[in-house]
């Protein structure tokens, strides 16, 4: 799992610098690490909707969605994938 969330570091570091191809691969080796955990899914879905993949970024924002809904340490990543699942609807 430390290594899944250094990767989440990673993609949101590589997002923050507008390197969404490499927060892409970055979130999508988080997820393969921990594939359980909704941080890994929230971390892809948001690159993926930055680079225009709305379908699949909707889909890990669903899962992020999901896995955060049933642990309230993870509150806020629901909240965030929920929030980010409205603007892509409205786009």
């Amino acid at each position: 799992l430390a290594a899944a969330m250094s990767r989440v570091h990673r993609s949101d570091y590589f997002l923050r610098a507008n390197h969404v191809d490499q927060a892409i691969r970055e979130g999508r080796e988080a997820t393969e690490l921990g594939p359980g955990d909704p941080r890994t899914h929230l971390a892809l879905g948001l690159a993926l909707a930055r680079s225009g993949e709305k379908d699949e970024a909707r889909i890990e924002l669903d899962k992020a969605t999901k896995l955060a809904s049933v642990d309230v340490r993870f509150r806020n990543q629901e909240v965030r994938a929920r929030q980010e699942l409205e603007r892509l609807n409205r786009n």
